[in-house]
C-alpha cells in the first residue's frame, strides 16, 4: 500500500500515524488486541525496513512487512494473511514500531537463487535418465513428480548458486528467525546431492557457509542441531578435499589456515573437523 503525502513527516512515527484512515475501526481494535496481549513474535529493522511475525488466532505465523520511506513520504507495506490490502496484523505491528518494540540488526543482501520451472528442468535432463528415473524404484513410490525429489535426484542439471547465496540467506535467516531448522537442513541435503554429482565447489560453499554463518551470527557453540550436524559435516569436507582438483584444495586449505588462525572460533566441533583433514 502506499500513500502519497504533501506534508512534512520527519518522523517514522508520524508518518505511520498518518495511515490510521487506511484501517477500519474493527482491524484498529483487533490490532491493539493483538499488540496488547504480544501476538508480535519479533519485530526486526533493517535500514528502513521492518519485519515481523504475528501469531494469529488460527495459530499460524503470519509475516508483515512494513518500508517506511521518510523522504519520499510514504509507506508499503504487505502481510501474508489472505487479506488483500490492510489488516489487524499490519496495525499491530506499526503499534510495535511507534513503541520502539522491535530489534536493530544488519542484514547481508539478498542473494536469489538461480531456479528452473519443473518443465525447464525437465527439458535439460536426457530422456533416458528421465525414463530410468520414472519406471525405477523412486518413481514407482511417487504418484507424481515429488519437486525435492526430482531436484535432489537431478542436481547435476540444476544452475549452480555461489556462495554468498547459501551464506547470506542463512545469515539473514538466523538474525531475523534464530534456530532455522529447515533451512539448515535444507542446506545438509544439498551438500548430498551435489556431491553425488561431483560438484565440489558448489560442496564446498555450502559447508563453508553453514559454518562461516553460524560464527558470525553467534550460533556455532549453541544450536545442538547444528553440533548434531558437525560429524556428518566433518565426512562431507574430507570427502571434498580429497576428490578436488588442486585448485579447489588450495582453496580449503588457505580457509582451514584461517580458521586455525582464529582458534577455530572456540569451537571444539570445527577443530575437530580442520584437524581431521590433514
Amino acid at each position: 500500500m502506499k500513500k502519497n503525502l504533501e506534508e512534512n513527516l520527519n518522523k517514522v512515527e508520524d508518518l505511520l500515524q498518518y495511515y490510521e484512515d487506511d484501517f477500519s475501526k474493527q482491524e484498529k481494535q483487533s490490532g491493539r488486541d493483538y499488540y496488547k496481549n504480544k501476538r508480535i513474535v519479533s519485530i526486526v529493522k533493517n535500514h528502513n525496513h521492518y519485519k515481523a511475525k504475528v501469531s494469529g488466532r488460527d495459530k499460524n505465523i503470519y509475516h508483515v512487512d512494513i518500508d517506511v520511506h521518510l523522504e519520499e513520504g510514504y509507506v508499503d507495506y504487505t502481510c501474508s494473511c489472505p487479506c488483500d490490502f490492510s489488516c489487524k496484523h499490519i496495525y499491530a505491528v506499526m503499534l510495535g514500531i511507534k513503541d520502539k518494540g522491535y530489534k536493530v540488526v544488519e542484514l547481508k543482501e539478498e542473494a536469489k537463487e538461480k531456479k528452473l520451472t519443473v518443465l525447464e528442468m525437465i527439458e535439460r535432463i536426457p530422456a533416458e535418465e528421465l525414463k530410468e528415473y520414472i519406471i525405477g524404484d523412486l518413481g514407482k513410490e511417487a504418484v507424481a513428480f515429488d519437486r525435492d525429489r526430482l531436484e535432489q535426484y537431478f542436481a547435476k542439471y540444476l544452475p549452480r548458486q555461489n556462495y554468498n547465496y547459501y551464506y547470506n540467506n542463512l545469515y539473514n535467516a538466523l538474525v531475523l528467525d534464530g534456530y532455522n531448522h529447515d533451512l539448515l537442513g535444507k542446506y545438509l541435503k544439498r551438500v548430498q546431492g551435489v556431491l553425488a554429482n561431483g560438484e565440489y565447489i558448489e560442496a564446498y560453499y555450502v559447508c563453508k557457509a553453514i559454518i562461516e554463518a553460524t560464527k558470525d551470527t553467534g550460533n556455532i557453540n549453541k544450536w545442538q542441531e547444528l553440533i548434531d550436524s558437525f560429524p556428518m559435516l566433518a565426512m562431507d569436507l574430507r570427502i571434498i578435499y580429497r576428490k578436488a582438483d588442486e585448485e579447489l584444495k588450495t582453496t580449503i586449505s588457505i580457509w582451514m589456515k584461517i580458521l586455525k588462525k582464529k582458534n577455530y572460533y572456540d569451537c571444539a566441533y570445527l577443530e575437530d573437523i580442520v584437524l581431521g583433514m590433514r
